[in-house]
């Protein structure tokens, strides 16, 4: 039986560059996009890596996150959300580990701790003198 999950978890479904997708994409594996996508995916306690090329104006749950191109939208991961020199993210992200390497790029308000609730009162408080100071409001 664990034979059986290693195998499955090498299994990875791979968007291609020449594909465009609008709408929710739900993966119960791995998943590899180089293309385009609008919409939501949704790939739970698996992966989602974007190669260089791939644009996504989505929302994205998954255990762990590979950004090598750009992703607007925000991020929630269980694991941690690694972004390449090649990467961009423009929305918030919110994981226990965020990495980025540099050349990479967020935009967007961070939860590190990837504990908290969004529009709890601790993240609120967080981020109101944050949205002040870039603002000017």
């Amino acid at each position: 039986m664990a034979g059986e999950v290693s195998t499955e978890r090498r299994q990875i479904a791979w968007i291609g560059q020449g594909v465009k997708i609008e709408g929710k994409i739900v993966s119960n594996q791995d998943i590899r996009i180089d293309g385009h996508v609008s919409g939501s995916i949704e790939v739970g306690q698996h992966e989602l890596v974007l190669g260089p090329g791939a644009e996504l104006k989505a929302n994205v749950n998954a255990r762990s996150v590979l950004i090598g191109g750009r992703i607007e939208g925000d991020v929630t991961s269980t694991e941690r959300i690694q972004i390449q020199s090649t990467g961009a993210l423009l929305g918030d992200v919110v994981a226990p580990r965020l990495i980025i390497q540099d050349g990479g790029m967020v935009r967007g308000k961070v939860d590190v701790a990837g504990t908290r609730q969004k529009g709890s009162p601790a993240v609120r408080a967080a981020a109101a003198p944050e949205a002040i100071g870039v603002g000017g409001e």
